[in-house]
């Protein structure tokens, strides 16, 4: 029976059985465009369980080894991050992906903080160290 998707788009359900492994298994879907073609912009597309569903999320490299980042900083598999984050976005307005893309942008600013630099090492004051001597 289809199924609707985040991105208002149809898939068939999935037991959680028959779903994508968990995060060392996550890669690029087969029918992802391969890299340098005008207009792909680097995207990928990687499949993601939801709440027992399997769906896709588009992402570049950077973003997706960021995910994946996030997920192993907080003990959790990438697909229930990812079902964390879509439980999280009560917009009817944002995509999946772009659900996600937010959440990870609030995920790294929060950790910019001046707290979390302190706490992350980073306030070294490396922006206040006099000019080297010439």
């Amino acid at each position: 029976m289809p199924q609707n998707l985040p991105n208002g788009s149809e898939s068939q359900a999935k037991t959680p059985d028959q779903a994508v492994g968990p995060v060392a298994e996550s890669s690029p879907s087969k029918n992802h465009s391969p890299g340098g073609k005008k207009g792909d912009h680097g995207l990928k597309s990687y499949n993601v369980v939801i709440d027992g569903k399997r769906t896709s999320i588009r992402l570049d490299d950077e973003s997706h080894k960021s995910l994946l980042e996030i997920a192993k900083h907080e003990h959790l598999e990438l697909n229930d991050l990812c079902t964390e984050i879509n439980k999280r976005n009560k917009s009817d307005i944002l995509t999946f992906t772009a659900a996600v893309q937010k959440f990870m942008l609030g995920y790294y600013r929060e950790a910019a903080t001046e707290e979390g630099h302190r706490l992350a090492g980073h306030c070294t004051g490396l922006g206040t160290r006099p000019p080297a001597a010439k």
